[in-house]
């Protein structure tokens, strides 16, 4: 009788858990067993399912985020980096509906396109087209309205709508499309600047229109202008509205432009879009100005109907020079000042106690300066091959050593191949040498290096000699010296182009004297007979032989 009641209690416990469970699991996905949807609304499975809206020939772009569910019926909200001011509610948005209250209670429902709100048990709330903060508050006090109980209700965006939109104009690929509604406008002219399959593409500020891109709701007259440049530089949002469906965008290539520069900075410089007659002042607020600019004196050039060039002094400071109307093809240049000097860098590189980059004022700064901060030379420095490398053209008298008919005008009887590599780099000046000892004052350029070598206290010989390598070096000794060391130049040497080559740092110069100093390396070339004859004739009797060879092959086989 004992085990018959617990066995009845047991069994009653069971079900009644079971029966507790289930409700609260339909109550809280928003699923009422004993109603249909609404005529002209969407179930919520319907819209999960993600069905393709688009028009033949558009394109979808999945791109909304997967929203589920977490804890105990707490929704992960759609809304949470969404601008409910400025998002617009419209057909396909899901809406969660909550009891604070009783945590059991709760409503799911979505918008159809006439912006009605259908939520089972409640019945139909008419929103319309309002931003979501609005459409929030109504839904709230439908849902106290239907209860007759004022219940803590909460709100939230559970799925955003997808908006199909057409882009016109210059973009890579116009046509339709279909979106997720919490993109922009910005957003939506990206993709559209694509190529198919191929990734999202920039729009280059200085060739379309950004300044005025066209939008048109659907079933509206009025065409929208939004100037983009300003949500881009300047962050409002007000310019980059979120799509919206049955939205025309258009735009069009930049034809009212304005050359700036000079003392300026910003992400734009060059030829840059303007609205029609714009003030100068508002163009200028996309810029801020280098701390050494000259703003009182900005230089505005304008070609007159005589097509000659008219030059106008703007103070931007001035209110009346703000108001300083802009036309198509304006130049602006903002002045510096002219008791400034611009800084400039140099590296020093070697035997320096403290190598590094260093700061110069152009046509100012003297090499003995720049090597004063470097805290001069080390013991181990050669102070007679230290330099500086200028990676442009300087005058013949500072040439690093010799004349510059040196430089210049390679030997006539050198080698073909040597010959034409040093007039290419003669020529072109990819870099002169300085060397400090012979102008200690050396005014310096941007982006010299100063290089001081190590005092390597050998001399190098290669080519053909009996023993190239490395060798003691003596000072005031020449060419031959070293070469009777190396054992003698052999029979295939050309002992008439010998040539020694210098090194600063990472660059090599040639020279023809004669004296050798410390690091230098003697190259003694092949003699152009032996080249000839290794290089050219060999090979053609190589190929002779085995030509003949094969055609006796050929003969004897036949």
């Amino acid at each position: 009788m004992i085990f018959s009641r617990l066995t009845s209690r047991l069994l009653f416990r069971i079900c009644f858990t079971t029966a507790v469970a289930l409700a609260t699991a339909f109550t809280i996905y928003g699923q009422d067993l004993s109603q249909s949807a609404a005529p002209g609304f969407q179930s919520m499975q319907g819209v999960q399912g993600g069905g393709d809206m688009s028009a033949p020939g558009s394109v979808n772009y999945s791109l909304s985020p997967d929203y589920r569910f977490s804890g105990a019926g707490s929704p992960i909200d759609a809304d949470n980096s969404i601008d409910e001011n400025a998002y617009y509610i419209g057909g396909g948005d899901v809406f969660r509906i909550y009891i604070a209250d009783i945590p059991s209670m709760n409503y799911t429902g979505t918008v159809n396109e006439s912006g009605d709100l259908y939520l089972p048990s409640l019945g139909i709330a008419s929103l319309g087209k309002i931003t979501l903060a609005r459409a929030k508050v109504l839904i709230a006090d439908f849902v106290k309205t239907k209860l007759k109980k004022q219940y803590d209700i909460r709100v939230s965006l559970l799925r955003v709508k997808d908006a199909s939109i057409s882009i016109s104009g210059s973009v890579a690929s116009p046509g339709t499309y279909t979106f997720p509604g919490y993109l922009r406008l910005w957003d939506a002219l990206k993709i559209a600047n694509k190529e198919r399959e191929q990734p999202a593409t920039s729009l280059y500020l200085n060739d379309y229109n950004l300044r005025a891109v066209g939008l048109r709701h659907l079933g509206g007259d009025s065409l929208i202008t939004c100037d983009l440049l300003i949500y881009l530089l300047k962050g409002d949002f007000s310019q980059n509205p979120y799509i919206y469906p049955g939205d025309y965008l258009t735009i069009l290539p930049a034809t009212n432009r304005v050359y700036v520069g000079g003392g300026i900075k910003g992400v734009l410089s060059g030829l840059v879009p303007i609205h029609q007659d714009e003030r100068i002042g508002d163009f200028f607020s996309f810029f801020s100005f280098d701390p050494n600019a000259d703003s009182q004196h900005i230089l505005i050039q304008r070609m007159d109907e005589s097509r000659n060039y008219q030059i106008t002094t703007i103070d931007i400071a001035s209110k009346e020079s703000r108001d300083f109307r802009l036309k198509n093809n304006d130049i602006i240049t903002v002045p510096y000042l002219k008791d400034f000097s611009e800084i400039f860098i140099v590296s020093v590189a070697g035997e320096v106690n403290h190598p590094g980059v260093y700061p110069i004022s152009k046509r100012k700064t003297t090499v003995h300066q720049v090597l004063s901060l470097a805290g001069e030379y080390t013991p181990f420095a050669n102070a007679d091959k230290a330099a500086v490398i200028r990676h442009s053209k300087i005058p013949a008298s500072l040439f690093s050593h010799g004349s510059s008919q040196e430089l210049n005008e390679p030997l006539a009887a050198m080698r073909p191949e040597l010959s034409s590599g040093l007039v290419m780099m003669t020529a072109t000046k990819d870099y002169s040498v300085i060397l400090i000892k012979d102008h200690p004052e050396t005014i310096l350029e941007p982006n010299d290096q100063i290089v001081i070598p190590r005092a390597e206290h050998m001399v190098y010989i290669s080519g053909s000699v009996d023993r190239p390598g490395a060798y003691a070096f003596s000072p005031n000794k020449k060419v031959n010296y070293y070469i009777d060391l190396a054992g003698g130049i052999t029979s295939r040497a050309n002992k008439d182009n010998i040539t020694i080559a210098e090194v600063y740092g990472d660059v090599f110069q040639t020279s023809t004297r004669t004296d050798v100093e410390d690091g230098d390396i003697i190259v003694v070339p092949l003699a152009q007979q032996y080249r000839f004859l290794t290089t050219i004739l060999l090979p053609l009797a190589s190929l002779f032989i085995a030509t003949a060879g094969l055609l006796a092959a050929l003969f004897i086989k036949a």
